[in-house]
């Protein structure tokens, strides 16, 4: 039994119609994804339909993101922070040898620590003495 064939057409149509999800605009023709992920490669005007639909769901998704910033939601900014504020410096790595505390900054680390952990919700940790070794 031969597979049925499908235009680019039809197939730009299921994946604008799934948001771009190959494995839904498969379900929608009856066919397998691979059969999309193909058609994908192949056709110019389904890559095209595809990187469009992909385009608006991560449009309606930021936009979302944004809804969550406006209502001042935690891990909302947090998140937009450290992707999207990349470039200004907001990162979760810190390289090894860096030092946030300065000699005379304890209660500055303190206040920031409580902060944070007001922010999160968790109590602050006590602070606890520990050995650093200058000669690295």
């Amino acid at each position: 039994m031969k597979t049925p064939r499908y235009t680019p057409d039809e197939v730009a149509d299921a994946l604008r119609a799934a948001g771009g999800v190959h494995a839904v605009a498969a379900e929608r023709l009856g066919c397998h994804r691979t059969t999309i992920l193909d058609y994908i490669r192949r056709y110019p005007k389904v890559r095209q339909a595809y990187d469009e639909a992909r385009a608006v769901a991560v449009d309606r998704a930021e936009s979302k993101l944004m809804a969550l910033v406006e209502r001042e939601e935690w891990p909302a900014i947090r998140f937009t922070l450290v992707t999207l504020g990349r470039d200004r410096g907001y990162s979760l790595k810190h390289t090894p040898t860096e030092k946030f505390v300065e000699a005379g900054d304890e209660d500055d680390a303190a206040a920031f620590k409580e902060a944070i952990a007001r922010v999160y919700g968790r109590p602050a940790r006590r602070p606890t003495k520990r050995k650093v070794d200058e000669s690295a």
